[in-house]
């Protein structure tokens, strides 16, 4: 995956049988979470779910701190 450029780049691994051509992929996935050469994240993905549930927990604590 290449992030900023279009340019073509060819990435090698060398070993005791060679070197082998690298595959370019459009996008990866890490810990969950499915990230695009465009630095773009799924809507569905990890960090999208956690942010939400961060705000609902934000929302619901300044409630209850409003309501002692």
């Amino acid at each position: 995956m290449s992030i900023s450029h279009n340019l073509p780049t060819a990435y090698y691994l060398t070993g005791v049988n060679g070197a082998k051509q690298v595959e370019q992929v459009p996008e990866e996935r890490d810990l969950g979470i499915l990230i695009t050469d465009e630095m773009k994240w799924n809507s569905n993905s990890a960090a999208a779910k956690t942010m939400s549930v961060l705000g609902m927990m934000q929302i619901t604590f300044n409630t209850l701190r409003t309501k002692t």
